[in-house]
């Protein structure tokens, strides 16, 4: 839509909520908290696979844990040896 297109373009808004991209905060390597996300692909102890807009992160350790999640927000915790993308 026309407004859309005007509020991606804007520079008053971020360019994460603007045009809706992921937001990945790392804290060391033990937590994760991804916002804006679509939904949880695989849950496991040592491989979390979470699907993005346009892409799947894949979040790879040990002892890993979804600490919470919610419409807005996934937390991961554990010890987190990778975070890779895949796709565009």
């Amino acid at each position: 839509t026309v407004l859309k297109k005007m509020i991606s373009n804007s520079d008053a808004l971020p360019k994460d909520i603007s045009r809706d991209v992921s937001v990945a905060l790392i804290n060391g390597s033990e937590q994760i908290k991804v916002q804006n996300f679509n939904g949880i692909l695989k849950y496991g102890s040592d491989e979390i696979v979470l699907r993005l807009k346009k892409q799947r992160m894949f979040i790879r350790g040990r002892t890993l844990d979804i600490k919470y999640y919610n419409a807005d927000e996934v937390c991961i915790c554990g010890n987190i040896d990778s975070v890779a993308y895949v796709g565009e």
